[in-house]
């Protein structure tokens, strides 16, 4: 065959325009060893198709099948209707339970000013017990210095039992 049929026969094979003998002829041609360098793209498929076509079931497939589905039972789950309305009445009792019991924490619209006249305090009495806390904070620090220098003491006393 010259390879003007050939590609013509290709170009009618993917448009689906073939009849069998015609698909046979191409099955043979590209299983042949003289195919056309710019036709081997095509040899693959047509090659492919051929193995496929001699690739057979097994005589037994069938009963193979249907035996298999056979032994293969769908286990479903029933769930009566009442274990259902059951479920449904517990979450809405949740839900109506939830809604009463939650106090109601509505915002009014329009937020009251806060009074600051109250906690303000003159700067000798902010001085006053910035003063106090630091003091707190420096008999604590002081402590600490105390406790520490006393564990040294004693650590230094224990590395020279001598003293």
């Amino acid at each position: 065959m010259q390879t003007q049929e050939i590609q013509s026969l290709i170009d009618r094979y993917y448009l689906g325009e073939t009849s069998l003998e015609e698909e046979r002829q191409l099955k043979n041609y590209f299983s042949g060893k003289e195919v056309a360098p710019e036709l081997s793209v095509h040899q693959h498929l047509f090659s492919g198709l051929k193995q496929m076509q001699q690739d057979a079931l097994s005589a037994d497939f069938e009963s193979r099948l249907l035996k298999q589905l056979q032994e293969e039972k769908p286990k479903a789950k029933v769930v009566s209707m009442r274990m259902q309305f059951l479920r449904v009445a517990a979450a809405v009792v949740l839900l109506l339970s939830l809604w009463f019991l939650i106090p109601d924490t509505q915002q009014s619209s329009d937020p009251q000013a806060i009074d600051w006249s109250a906690y303000e305090v003159s700067e000798e009495e902010s001085l006053e017990e910035t003063l106090a806390a630091m003091k707190i904070l420096s008999d604590a620090l002081n402590s600490g210095k105390k406790k520490v220098k006393k564990e040294i003491n004693h650590v230094d006393r224990m590395n020279d039992p001598i003293k």
